[in-house]
């Protein structure tokens, strides 16, 4: 028979070369090599067709729209424009919104609703936690907007002023553009896969990593491991928490809920953080980029690999 041996080349600029990294990688070649780039490494889970569930709502891949067929500018204006119907949605809730339902609160459900519709309407899929996976009207477009309308919903529905509104467009290579907005004080963080991160418009990057003993950490959970930081931190938006890693306000993010996230809980900040000089992984070794509903992650992040690595083993 015929076999396919794949060659890939990592490329990075310098300021007076380029740097060639030439190596066999063991995997099918559709569109899947990228996923274990150096940048990209435990970050992205690999797009080989095979490796999707046997599902009529998960795109081919095979028929993915090059990037520049849609602008960065369009798309960061889309999210834009969703954060916004998404705060008008809390601004007029109304009481018994407040009120849970079913293991999440009815704001969710009404805000997922407003957001899920414009996205799809502009061209995009959508996967949120309220409503799954819905498909784009636009079957030449295969990006994915992955997007938890408030995270945070306990402090909204409590008025903590803590929650968010993350968004992250997916393309064929992985996260691509993302916009977490905390929808109480009207902070942005933005990121485009290549060109950093922001904070309302400012580049951001984290900051100097100390050691475990002496660092300061976001935590998902209510108890501690002995051994552990120096302070922590249990503010209830992994967005936002993950997003202040990323602009140097806090050292780490532990989740000690095991399996405690969906994709849209972190997606979006995900990208604000590696494009910020930040590091993650799942304390089991799973890929965090998945686009099954059904998936559930346990994250850590930190600054640098050294306290990443501090975490996993304390974790």
């Amino acid at each position: 028979g015929l076999y396919e041996v794949p060659f890939v080349v990592d490329m990075e600029s310098v300021i007076s070369c380029v740097i060639f990294q030439v190596r066999d990688e063991s995997c099918c070649i559709n569109n899947c090599h990228s996923v274990s780039l150096p940048g990209w490494r435990g970050f992205c889970e690999p797009h080989c067709l095979g490796e999707y569930p046997d599902r009529s709502d998960v795109v081919d891949r095979r028929g993915a729209t090059r990037l520049s067929a849609v602008h960065v500018d369009d798309i960061l204006r889309l999210l834009e424009e969703t954060v916004e119907v998404v705060q008008a949605t809390l601004v007029s809730r109304q009481p018994e919104e407040l009120h849970q339902l079913s293991g999440s609160y009815r704001l969710d459900a009404r805000a997922d609703s407003v957001a899920v519709a414009g996205l799809v309407e502009a061209g995009l899929s959508v996967l949120s936690e309220e409503s799954g996976f819905t498909s784009s009207h636009n079957q030449s477009n295969t990006h994915i907007a992955v997007i938890d309308p408030v995270d945070g919903s306990t402090n909204a529905a409590r008025g903590v002023p803590f929650y968010a509104c993350s968004i992250c467009v997916v393309d064929e290579v992985g996260p691509w553009i993302s916009t977490v907005a905390n929808l109480a004080n009207g902070d942005q963080y933005r990121a485009v896969r290549g060109s950093g991160a922001t904070l309302n418009g400012a580049p951001i990057s984290v900051g100097a990593s100390p050691p475990l003993a002496n660092s300061i950490l976001a935590i998902n959970g209510t108890s501690l491991p002995p051994g552990g930081p120096r302070q922590a931190r249990m503010l209830g938006s992994a967005a936002l928490e993950l997003c202040l890693v990323a602009a140097g306000r806090l050292d780490g993010y532990v989740s000690l809920d095991v399996d405690g996230h969906g994709v849209w809980d972190y997606l979006g900040a995900l990208l604000v953080l590696h494009e910020a000089g930040g590091v993650a992984a799942d304390v089991q070794g799973r890929e965090l980029v998945t686009m099954e509903h059904r998936h559930r992650r346990t994250i850590c992040a930190a600054s640098s690999q050294a306290l990443l690595d501090e975490l996993l083993e304390w974790q």
